[in-house]
């Protein structure tokens, strides 16, 4: 009795444990990502960042208010010697020995050579270029995340055709030893088919190993610590129908966030020279300040005193060797860089997009003769065993047709994974993955 209920607890145990786990379509894999990846969590606080510098910068436009406080002591003070002394009358004297000074002071820049206002926009254009940064290293994780799904999706289905395989070396074994048991085939033929299912067991295994490994991985890119699991795939077929290559271009100019990502870093970049050109002119400040100081404006008497100033400042840098010009000269050089950089990156996504659509055309075409093929093999091996039973066909030669439909089986699933992954290569090609989780 215990025994009996030791094992139905352990089997509950066992049931829960397995059902338990989240079985993930591509989308919902991709969604946990985009929600959970360290990566993308890192580059959003990068993003904040940004945005507060931008924040920043825009108080360089408002005036600032200061406060002051400041004690002096003077050892010697200036006195006013008469040419003719006047009894009871003391020197006069032209300041104290303590000074004290307490201010507030207002500071608006006037005109800085459009500095500031350039220095604005150049740090707006910097944090789009964050967010850019962002799209792009989101299309990337959901690519790295379909491919990987695709590929476990591909180590199951290899291995229910390695099931499929075993069954039927099972039943040809069952009769094989029949035959021998009644002295009509050598020993050799029943060693060869138990060797063939040897071979396709150590195969499933090797593929479940690997599938372990698989969805470590997965979980990993998923930054998620309990046990995950993929659904089962759903049938799709591959379709002939692929738009005009230019179609793609125009999507990858559209929606690939590299490039718009470097064309806001041009701009970024013209307007730092803008702020390195504006040294050129000179740059005004009005300045007002709130005083209250002993002594005051009147330095005869040492008394507390309340007073304000208004003013101009103008600053203006003459002459730095060449400092200056040589710096507008590097910021172009930047630009031109970026423009190479740019003019280089179209090309390899050009190249990419092409390279898929053409893999993703052969692939088509492959898989529709590779079903062709399978259901010859398929005819091959009905009509081989059907010979062997009649004693027509040896062993071997079921052995054979069985091997040939087994590999057709497995490279057209292979076949059907690559078109999968090639199709969601093109869509990465041309910056469209993912647009239905654009919310995220």
């Amino acid at each position: 009795m215990n025994i009996k209920l030791i094992t139905g607890i352990l089997w509950m145990t066992l049931s829960v444990s397995i059902f338990s786990q989240t079985r993930l379509t591509l989308k919902e894999a991709w969604e946990i990502a985009l929600q959970q990846n360290l990566q993308l969590r890192q580059q959003q606080t990068q993003i904040e960042k940004s945005r507060q510098e931008v924040a920043i910068r825009k108080t360089d436009l408002l005036p600032t208010l200061t406060a002051t406080a400041g004690y002096n002591y003077v050892s010697e003070v200036a006195r006013l010697d008469l040419p003719v002394p006047i009894p009871g009358i003391p020197e006069i004297e032209a300041g104290v020995n303590h000074q004290y000074d307490m201010a507030l002071q207002i500071k608006q820049p006037l005109f800085t050579g459009f500095r500031l206002l350039n220095l604005l926009r150049a740090t707006e254009k910097e944090a789009l270029s964050q967010e850019y940064q962002l799209q792009s290293m989101k299309n990337e994780i959901l690519f790295r995340i379909g491919q990987l799904y695709y590929e476990i999706q591909s180590n199951r289905i290899k291995q229910q055709v390695l099931s499929q395989a075993i069954a039927r070396v099972d039943y040809q074994l069952t009769q094989v030893k029949n035959l021998y048991e009644v002295g009509q085939l050598p020993a050799f033929d029943t060693l060869e088919v138990a060797n063939r299912k040897l071979q396709l067991r150590n195969q499933q295994q090797q593929l479940k190993n690997m599938e372990r490994v698989l969805l470590i991985r997965f979980q990993h890119l998923l930054n998620r610590e309990d046990s995950i699991d993929v659904a089962p795939l759903v049938t799709e077929e591959p379709t002939g129908k692929l738009e005009p290559l230019n179609h793609y271009f125009r999507l990858a100019e559209q929606y690939r966030p590299e490039l718009q990502q470097l064309n806001v870093m041009r701009g970024g970049l013209l307007y730092r020279r803008k702020v390195l050109q504006s040294t050129y002119l000179p740059q005004l400040f009005a300045v007002a300040s709130y005083h209250y100081a002993r002594p005051g404006v009147n330095f005869f008497e040492n008394q507390w005193m309340d007073y304000y100033t208004v003013g101009v400042q103008m600053q203006w840098e003459l002459w730095s060797w060449k400092r200056n010009r040589r710096k507008v000269e590097q910021a172009s050089l930047d630009v031109q860089q970026l423009d190479l950089k740019t003019q280089q990156l179209v090309k390899d996504i050009r190249q990419q997009i092409v390279e898929a659509y053409e893999l993703l055309k052969n692939s088509i075409q492959q898989i529709r003769y590779q079903r062709e093929l399978v259901a010859q093999e398929q005819e091959r091996f009905r009509i081989t065993q059907q010979q062997f039973l009649q004693g027509q066909a040896s062993s071997l030669e079921v052995n054979s047709a069985e091997k040939s439909l087994t590999q057709a089986e497995m490279e057209l699933q292979q076949e059907l994974t690559h078109w999968k992954q090639l199709k969601l290569q093109l869509e990465y090609s041309s910056g469209i993955i993912g647009k239905e989780l654009d919310e995220y």
